[in-house]
């Protein structure tokens, strides 16, 4: 059976901590990180009001181009790095 177990921002599952790290409910958007192991610094996922997903992971963006081609780039916007 995998583990899991509730925390105060979030819960562990397995070899994944995901926690709530910040919101705006003016704005509508929420941040999640997701670290593991070997991720020590959290992979953040944005969720907007309208239901845009944006990934970022040590500095850059997760950008999904298709199904089957994901790539990386550099992320220069001041939202992100306010949550280095």
């Amino acid at each position: 059976m995998t583990h899991y177990r509730e925390t105060k921002y979030g819960f562990d599952y397995g070899a994944a901590k995901v926690t709530r790290m910040l919101s705006d409910e003016k704005r509508g958007w929420i941040a999640l990180g997701i670290e593991t192991p070997k991720h020590k610094i959290p992979i953040q996922i944005y969720v907007t009001k309208t239901g845009k997903v944006r990934i970022f992971s040590e500095g850059e963006e997760w950008v999904i181009e298709s199904r089957e081609k994901t790539k990386m780039k550099k992320h220069t916007s001041k939202a992100y790095k306010g949550l280095k």
